[in-house]
């Protein structure tokens, strides 16, 4: 199953005034967890990757990874080139199969700026691909992106009705006040400033650096206009934090997939930002360290996966129900605890 672009996805969204997370993903963990939020919340949901983490994860694996993703979950996805800049490899990118790229040449003065935009809108188009574009500058930091503040300066509305007019681009991502990164203080976005873009500009507006930003903050943009908001800190942060805390409470953890457990701080992350600011209760928990047996009894969960480390825990299969008195795995037949429910067995 091929990709969709985020052109209809967008529109919709304009149409029906929300707006389209776009989450910066990594790896394949951060890639289920996101999905697994917007699968549960039925969310549309773009899964962005910046140039480095093209560079780190391969375009080859992400765009196969999310074309499987989008043929079993049944709720609108796609993949999104975000903050590229080499022309080349966009162009390459988007010949392998990728129907969303952002082009950032916001660096550059107005007319350079459309000219380079106006080139990748040509080809893309020719492959049905939406492309995204950036006038104005963000501050901060993202990835290989560094923004002085000093450097930073917000979209002209009067120059965002030119831009829109000789590029075609589909999509535009305005500066309003957002930063990249953490910030210092809680950022004042000019909402003014926004309204008059959106009046004089037909095309889906895009909200870069909402990280941080005020959830009220976040929810008036998007009524004024804003249809895809991109979040990237508050995920890699929880996620990072939490593989870090584990590894220093079990220093002599070694198995790979351990790393999975920081979604559980990213799945919250992920729920947040797509439904009214409140968090939704797991509906699956990692495990990465072995449950003694003498306690395993005493725990309870709703639903469990577990990941396995010595002998004491093994697990059979994800979300398949056991019988509550015994299990079995290669015809040894183990105790199952009576509140597991997913494969759980401990070794006698």
């Amino acid at each position: 199953m091929s990709l969709i672009s985020t052109k209809e996805m967008l529109i919709k969204a304009q149409e029906e005034g929300y707006a389209v997370p776009a989450f910066n993903i990594h790896n394949l963990e951060t890639i289920q967890v996101v999905l697994d939020a917007a699968r549960d919340l039925k969310s549309p949901v773009i899964l962005a990757a910046t140039p480095s983490t093209v560079k780190y994860a391969d375009e080859n694996y992400l765009l196969a990874i999310i074309e499987k993703a989008s043929e079993i979950n049944n709720i609108p996805l796609t993949f999104h080139l975000d903050h590229h800049e080499n022309i080349e490899d966009i162009k390459r990118i988007i010949k392998l199969g990728c129907k969303s790229v952002m082009i950032d040449a916001s660096k550059y003065e107005f007319r350079k700026n459309v000219e380079i935009v106006k080139d990748i809108v040509d080809y893309a188009h020719k492959y049905g691909a939406t492309v995204e574009a950036e006038l104005g500058k963000l501050g901060g930091v993202e990835d290989d992106l560094k923004v002085d503040e000093k450097d930073s300066f917000l979209t002209d509305p009067n120059e965002a009705v030119e831009f829109v007019k000789a590029t075609g681009v589909d999509s535009l991502a305005v500066a309003i006040g957002t930063a990249h990164g953490l910030y210092k203080s809680e950022p004042k976005l000019d909402f003014d400033r926004l309204e008059k873009i959106r009046s004089m500009v037909d095309i889906p507006l895009v909200l870069h650096g909402a990280s941080g930003v005020p959830y009220d903050a976040v929810q008036n943009a998007i009524e004024k206009g804003i249809c895809k908001v991109n979040i990237a800190t508050e995920l890699k942060i929880p996620f990072s934090n939490a593989i870090k805390e584990y590894f220093n409470e079990n220093p002599n953890a070694s198995y790979p997939r351990l790393s999975y457990g920081g979604n559980d701080n990213n799945y919250r992350a992920s729920t947040y930002w797509l439904r009214d600011g409140s968090y939704l209760r797991l509906k699956t928990l990692e495990v990465g360290y072995t449950l003694p047996k003498s306690i395993v009894n005493k725990i309870r969960f709703n639903k469990i996966r577990v990941f396995f480390i010595g002998t004491n825990i093994l697990t059979f299969a994800k979300f398949k129900e056991w019988d509550p008195e015994m299990g079995s795995s290669n015809g040894e037949k183990y105790p199952l605890a009576k509140t597991f429910t997913l494969g759980l067995t401990v070794n006698i």
